[in-house]
C-alpha cells in the first residue's frame, strides 16, 4: 500500500518502536475525528495512513518469523504429539 504523505524509504528505515508510536498517534487522531464528527474524508485519510503503518509492521514481523524458521529456531519439533 502506498500513501503520498509517507516516503516509503523513510518508513523502511524507521525502527519498530517509532512505527508503533506513529500507529498509536494515528489511533488517537482517528478517535478524535470520530468523536468530533469531522469530515469523513479526514477519517479516511487517517485510516489509510494507519493501514500503511500497520502493513509495514506486519511485513516486518513476517520477515522476522521467516528468518527464524530458516535458522531452525522454531519450536515445532519440541513437542511430540502422538
Amino acid at each position: 500500500m502506498h500513501h503520498p504523505l509517507i516516503e516509503q524509504k523513510e518508513l523502511r528505515k524507521m525502527p519498530d518502536d517509532k512505527v508503533q508510536e506513529e500507529i498509536s498517534e494515528l489511533r488517537k487522531k482517528r478517535t478524535m475525528v470520530i468523536r468530533t464528527n469531522n469530515s469523513p474524508e479526514v477519517l479516511m485519510q487517517i485510516e489509510n495512513l494507519l493501514g500503511v503503518y500497520q502493513l509495514e509492521l506486519a511485513e516486518r514481523s513476517a520477515i522476522r518469523i521467516a528468518k527464524e524458521k530458516e535458522k531452525g529456531t522454531d519450536h515445532d519439533d519440541l513437542i511430540n504429539v502422538e
